[in-house]
């Protein structure tokens, strides 16, 4: 079976103040992206498509060619402003319509199951075998690859997370509720800003999506109808977003269509303020002397020292 990974890269980085997708981190000058390109590979992706701003293409488009394999289907989609479905037009929207409308831009090329990662998150390796495997036991339904909210924070202020709830004795999702300004304290209670409904704190081992989903064609059309019900609402037009969880929850509750909590089983790290670089760089160094990856993913001189 093929299997896609679309890799969401049009992002503009504003609390870490530039490009994440650009920004090195491996000895060599590796991407986060291609490590998680790598594990995809391994896990029996053969497909990978991304989603870009198109003016950083004649940077981006090059430096995919050091790590993906001729053997690997390769496309590039622009999430442009004005790519919208029939009927509407973008008048000064400058901001991106939001992370379901950068999969939406992707409808022409991908016509098999596809798992979508964000281009500054390390989801690790586990987490791209439990994906393949999913795509292999079930042909119709979505899924969320979960991670703990304990090993998703930052120690350099709050993030948001979506908060992942399970249909009672099931591993369906119900619902996936956006929680902004999560942050740890020094004492270790885990608090949040919004929404205020949650309560005041939350649990080291909520479950959370990371943006890590399993999708099929399918979605396509979802995204498109919830796509037409935001446009036509003046309000959401200068800086609202269309997200992703918003278009899963849609689906649960007007389809037939369940979306699985798959447990990612995996070490996640990301890179929200640009202080966690340091933290990302250091990991990446361990695992390498783990042996979990070569020495570069360019294969170039094996010489190489990881300090």
């Amino acid at each position: 079976m093929k299997k896609t990974l679309l890799i969401l890269a049009a992002g503009l980085g504003s609390r870490y103040g530039g490009l994440k997708q650009l920004d090195t981190f491996g000895p060599n000058g590796e991407l986060l992206m291609e490590y998680g390109i790598y594990d995809a590979i391994e896990a029996g992706f053969t497909k990978i498509v991304f989603v870009i701003k198109r003016d950083i293409a004649a940077v981006f488009i090059p430096l995919m060619a050091r790590v993906i394999s001729d053997e690997i289907e390769v496309h590039f989609v622009f999430q442009e402003m004005d790519d919208l479905p029939k009927g509407f037009i973008n008048t000064n929207r400058i901001k991106p319509w939001g992370t379901a409308h950068a999969i939406w831009t992707a409808r022409n090329c991908i016509n098999e199951p596809f798992l979508i990662m964000n281009a500054d998150d390390f989801y690790g390796k586990n987490a791209y075998v439990m994906a393949s495997s999913f795509f292999d036991s079930d042909s119709i339904n979505f899924a969320v690859v979960s991670y703990r909210l304990g090993d998703t924070l930052s120690e350099y202020g709050g993030v948001n997370r979506g908060i992942c709830f399970k249909e009672n004795g099931t591993n369906n999702l119900k619902k996936i509720v956006e929680v902004k300004g999560i942050q740890k304290q020094s004492n270790n209670q885990i608090t949040f800003v919004q929404p205020k409904e949650l309560g005041e704190v939350l649990k080291l081992n909520e479950l959370v999506s990371m943006n890590m989903f399993c999708l099929r064609p399918s979605f396509f059309p979802l995204v498109e109808q919830q796509l037409i019900d935001f446009l036509s609402k003046p309000v959401n037009l200068a800086t609202e977003e269309l997200l992703i969880p918003e278009v899963i929850e849609d689906s649960i509750a007007n389809t037939s269509i369940n979306t699985l909590i798959v447990n990612a089983d995996s070490d996640w790290f990301g890179v929200t303020y640009k202080a966690d670089r340091d933290m990302a760089i250091n990991k990446i160094k361990e695992k390498i002397r783990k042996d979990l990856y070569p020495k570069s993913l360019f294969k170039v001189s094996e010489d190489l020292v990881i300090s």
